[in-house]
């Protein structure tokens, strides 16, 4: 099965909404987006008998702040649920499709899981409204909730949205340190989908493209270039799908791990741990044959222009740069996490404790 919601992308793209007639329609943002504006550019293509907006989200989502999206939703009874913001915004709103049906635990949900058996009937149409170029939330099975200090991930069909809509105008005045840092995250799913053990060739096709979008566009949408911009938005989209179809790998096990423990944004984490774990992967013959389809002489090549690129755009390359906390009393915490996180069994190589301990030691 290759799971991938409907698309309507392109420049005024939610105008597509004005083709339907919903009755009422709950809408999941932000207080900043909110206070931007951007529910300007998606209520005026709504024909709706109710609009509800819940805009008290902010931060990484947590299991507390999904549960209460859940009763929010279960109370005002839509039919069709709206996520517009990013990726944390379409987690919380992914989840809410479900728990205002079934009073299930996140960490319970998972892909085998008989919602129907429970009482669940999709009562709500999802459709996602993305408003950055990174997570790939818009187009995946898995919702990422902190709890605790831990991450966990419910994983089921029923969280892909109906619909993901790429509006390029949402993007234009993005702040760039947000392009470099989702930006980053988009690449690393792009990669990662390719090089996992559970690739296929739908996926590699998806996986591929986007790399090569990415990697071309990435500084060019830094530095505010519309065209890249709108490039980039879509791209996100596509190694969303790739990974929705292929998992990920040691890089955001690595990343889960290192952000989880120290509070650090999640991309900005992506950003120190791409490079390193790659390196690590060397040799390896699917890093090698992506880097080869790519147009590098080797992978270690490859690694080089994506250490490049995080210095250009300029994100860390360290974990000193983010916390200053010493290493030593949290390394063994930090490589348990990393190698209990379901994205560690799906690399390309199987690194083993020793190796992970080091790539720990060189990000610090």
């Amino acid at each position: 099965m290759f799971a991938v919601p409907r698309i309507e992308y392109g420049e005024k793209a939610l105008e597509s909404l004005k083709n339907d007639n919903f009755g009422r329609v709950l809408v999941f943002t932000d207080k900043n987006l909110r206070k931007l504006g951007y529910l300007e550019y998606l209520i005026p293509n709504l024909n709706a008998e109710k609009i509800e907006v819940f805009d008290e989200i902010e931060g990484e989502p947590d299991v507390r702040l999904a549960l209460k999206c859940s009763e929010f939703a279960r109370n005002f009874d839509p039919e069709v649920i709206i996520a517009l913001g990013g990726g944390s915004v379409i987690d919380l709103a992914k989840f809410a499709r479900i728990g205002m049906e079934v009073n299930v635990e996140p960490k319970e949900v998972k892909v085998k899981l008989n919602l129907r058996a429970l009482g669940f009937k999709k009562k709500a149409k999802l459709i996602a409204v993305p408003t950055t170029s990174g997570s790939g939330a818009d187009a995946t099975l898995a919702v990422m909730l902190k709890e605790g200090n831990s991450k966990i991930s419910a994983i089921h069909f029923e969280f892909i949205p109906d619909m993901t809509i790429l509006d390029y105008r949402l993007v234009e005045k993005m702040p760039k340190r947000l392009v470099a840092s989702t930006g980053i995250d988009a690449l690393a799913h792009a990669i990662e989908a390719y090089l996992t053990k559970l690739h296929n060739e739908l996926s590699d096709l998806f996986a591929l493209r986007a790399t090569e979008l990415i990697l071309s566009n990435l500084e060019k949408s830094y530095d505010g270039d519309l065209k890249a911009r709108a490039i980039m938005h879509l791209s996100a989209t596509m190694a969303g799908i790739a990974i929705n179809n292929s998992q990920l790998g040691a890089v955001h096990a690595l990343a889960h791990a290192f952000g989880t423990a120290f509070s650090v944004d999640h991309s900005l984490s992506i950003a120190v741990f791409l490079p390193k774990v790659l390196e690590a992967y060397i040799p390896d013959q699917r890093l090698e044959e992506l880097s080869n389809r790519l147009g590098f002489r080797s992978s270690a090549e490859f690694v080089k222009r994506i250490e490049e690129l995080i210095k250009n755009l300029p994100l860390p390359s360290k974990a000193s740069e983010l916390v200053k906390e010493d290493l030593p009393s949290k390394l063994e915490p930090l490589v348990d996490s990393a190698m209990k996180d379901l994205s560690f069994r799906f690399a390309p190589k199987a690194l083993s404790r020793e190796e992970v301990m080091e790539i720990f030691r060189e990000a610090f």
